[in-house]
């Protein structure tokens, strides 16, 4: 069992491995709101559009984060 597990690892490649090692012993992934069973096709789509999600999130607020950045170093000249 791994606390915040599915979160943190879902952001990078390093997270199909353990994934493929659930499946195969047949291991659940537990989340904050689901159960997962990555053997299952479903669960395994489910896991990865949750990862995708996940990186576009990121991606939004770094944006957000470098504007605000970016705005305060001009008013700071």
């Amino acid at each position: 069992m791994g606390l915040e597990a599915p979160a943190c690892a879902q952001l990078s490649s390093d997270w199909h491995r353990p994934a493929r090692i659930c499946a195969l012993s047949g291991t659940l992934i537990w989340t904050r709101t689901v159960i997962l069973h990555p053997a299952h096709f479903n669960d395994r789509l489910l896991l990865g559009l949750k990862g995708t999600i996940e990186r576009a999130e990121l991606h939004v607020l770094r944006a957000r984060i470098a504007r605000r950045l970016h705005g305060q170093k001009r008013a700071e000249v």
